[in-house]
């Protein structure tokens, strides 16, 4: 059998049907919502839970993956929220100057945020920037 001969039929079928290496695929809406609930239960689990998240769109960008979504929020407890969901409790002298990127919200009222998250591709995939 010739096998020098087989080899670079195999290639050849490996090159043309891509079963070859492959590029890893792009952060899904599953991938997104994962990343936003570990993100809300390391930083505000005590003020705000994801409703619904839905990934709207994504790009490259310079070497990274910028998923843009849909997310409602519920608000668990009177608190601060920046339009990328991240929470800090209010002030007991109240909302000042210095929290401009955030806006206060009610217990029970839910929030809709219309932004993105960027991803890294990491060797062992591809992994939030902030987490």
């Amino acid at each position: 059998m010739n096998y020098p001969l087989l080899s670079i039929a195999l290639v050849t079928l490996l090159a043309f049907t891509g079963c070859g290496p492959s590029k890893p695929s792009k952060p899904t809406e599953a991938d997104g919502r994962a990343a936003m609930e570990r993100s809300i239960a390391k930083n505000s689990k005590d003020f705000i839970r994801l409703k619904s998240f839905t990934k709207t769109n994504g790009m490259d960008v310079m070497g990274m993956y910028s998923l843009e979504f849909d997310a409602e929020l519920e608000v668990l407890a009177d608190c601060l929220i920046d339009d990328r969901g991240w929470t800090r409790p209010i002030p007991a002298s109240g909302v000042d100057r210095m929290e401009f990127d955030f806006k206060p919200h009610k217990k029970g009222e839910t929030v809709t945020l219309h932004t993105s998250m960027l991803w890294n591709n990491t060797e062992k995939g591809w992994k939030p920037d902030k987490e």
